[in-house]
């Protein structure tokens, strides 16, 4: 099978719109974008444990002829410090590259608080006690979130961008990631944006039509959902029939299939002004950090 390493990584933020960056990264005939687009390969432990080779074999088929080999799985940033140091470990000699998409996190948090309740994945509370429950909830479920890494329930922790970005530079140079805001990613600034990334990149520049991916939506059923996104005897079955890019194109087509759009309701006022209290210094450092202007996001 002609597969290489992947040396593009989108490491986040959840809910920034790294989806719309993969399906957009994927119109240019130089880069490959997994087919299933959050491999969490480097985050969860449990496939982490499953080795490189299955790595390669479940998300990288035919990936050889491509210059770049990108993987936009947001749960990276989050894990920063094991996925850091697994890529390097993992992929040392690779000439890699790193693009992360920063949202303002008031907004990143009850986006993904939303995400959590429309999806039907595990979250009953109110947005105020889910940040009330939130140190808690993380404490009680790590070992499952880091064998899964998933960051269910880090609506506050996953906002906190500067130190996770530290984490890889620890283990990367500054020069090799691209820094971007999700206002980037708006209709208005895309083709510069896109440029931008291009040039990154160093490879020749293409048309690359706008898209706009994964908005919010609910699952019409929550039944056909689960059916979809578990294990069974008879996927394990047709995993022996038909090959894994197959596969993840079908199931992202059914999981789409069952997909209604929904719009959530706006926050409440004193919950976004505690919010903004507690994100203040965060972004006022992350301003310095990545050398942006976030003024708009204090307002």
């Amino acid at each position: 099978m002609n597969k290489k390493k992947p040396n593009l990584f989108i490491l986040g933020v959840a809910k920034s719109g790294t989806t719309t960056l993969a399906d957009s990264l994927r119109q240019h005939p130089n880069i490959f974008i997994t087919p299933w687009k959050e491999p969490t390969y480097f985050s969860s432990d449990n496939n982490y444990a499953h080795g490189m080779n299955w790595y390669l074999d479940n998300f990288f088929p035919n990936s050889g002829s491509y210059l770049y080999r990108g993987d936009a799985s947001p749960s990276y940033l989050y894990f920063s410090e094991k996925v850091a140091r697994r890529i390097q470990t993992d992929l040392s000699g690779e000439s890699l590259k790193f693009i992360i998409i920063f949202r303002n996190p008031i907004d990143r948090a009850y986006s993904h608080y939303w995400h959590n309740v429309n999806r039907g994945l595990h979250e009953r509370l109110t947005f105020e006690e889910a940040l009330r429950a939130e140190s808690e909830r993380l404490r009680s479920n790590d070992k499952e979130l880091n064998d899964l890494g998933r960051i269910r329930y880090a609506y506050i922790s996953a906002g906190l961008y500067v130190k996770q970005v530290k984490s890889f530079w620890n283990f990367f140079p500054k020069e090799n990631f691209l820094m971007l805001l999700n206002e980037d990613l708006y209709r208005q600034n895309y083709s510069q944006t896109m440029s931008a990334v291009q040039s990154f990149l160093q490879i020749f520049p293409a048309e690359i039509k706008y898209e706009h991916s994964n908005p919010s939506y609910r699952p019409k059923s929550h039944v056909f959902q689960a059916i979809v996104r578990k294990r069974s005897f008879f996927k394990d079955l047709l995993k022996l029939m038909i090959p894994a890019e197959n596969r993840i194109q079908l199931k992202s087509s059914l999981l789409k299939m069952n997909a209604a759009p929904v719009a959530y309701p706006p926050m409440n006022p004193s919950t976004r002004e505690m919010l903004r209290e507690k994100f203040t210094p965060e972004i006022k450092e992350l301003e310095i950090t990545i050398n942006r202007d976030l003024s708009t996001w204090l307002k």
